[in-house]
């Protein structure tokens, strides 16, 4: 059976204008406020004009990155925004197989746009599969305490026989003890992106 599920997915998007003049601290503090108390569990783009000049490999640019990667954000853009510096950018903690950024200029601002691109699946078919599984009855219990391990010491039978009666009534006991149950179970109704 095959079912129709639409499909949605929950994106948080801190869009961040840096104010000059605001102590790293100040932008440390929102974005953790941002990232653990608002969106803990959703997929979250952090977007903006960051005014850190990535790739360069100064301090800001480094802490910035450690920041975004405690999160599993993954940096998108790496050409340059502003001249020849990359200050605005994208993060995301999505897989970015299924994302496109792209940085885009424009001749109104001196600094390029940068654009997200992500394929959501509308439509998702839910399938059932089967499972089995082995759950323990209360005749099977019962059998395994009342087992008779007579012949074992009957001197008459070669220990071949006495092997292959030990094995056929463990293996009997067993399917009674624990006799095979399958059920039907949904695939999941959602694709993970991560």
């Amino acid at each position: 059976m095959k079912l129709r599920s639409y499909w949605v997915m929950m994106i948080g998007i801190l869009s961040v204008l840096m104010n000059t003049t605001w102590a790293w601290e100040i932008i440390v503090e929102r974005m953790l406020d941002y990232l653990f108390c608002k969106y803990s569990r959703a997929r979250i783009v952090v977007t903006g004009d960051l005014n850190v000049h990535f790739g360069s490999g100064d301090g800001d640019s480094t802490r910035l990155c450690d920041l975004t990667a405690a999160f599993s954000l993954k940096k998108m853009i790496s050409v340059p925004t502003r001249r020849k510096n990359c200050i605005d950018n994208i993060f995301i903690n999505f897989a970015s197989e299924v994302s496109e950024a792209n940085s885009l200029s424009t001749t109104e601002f001196n600094h390029s746009a940068v654009t997200l691109k992500v394929k959501i699946p509308l439509l998702v078919q839910i399938g059932h599969k089967k499972k089995s599984c082995r759950p323990i009855t209360s005749e099977g219990l019962f059998n395994y305490f009342g087992l008779s391990w007579d012949f074992v010491r009957d001197d008459a039978l070669d220990v071949n026989i006495k092997s292959d009666r030990f094995m056929q009534i463990l293996k009997t006991n067993f399917e009674i003890a624990f006799p095979m149950k399958t059920y039907n179970v949904k695939d999941s109704s959602y694709v993970d992106l991560v």
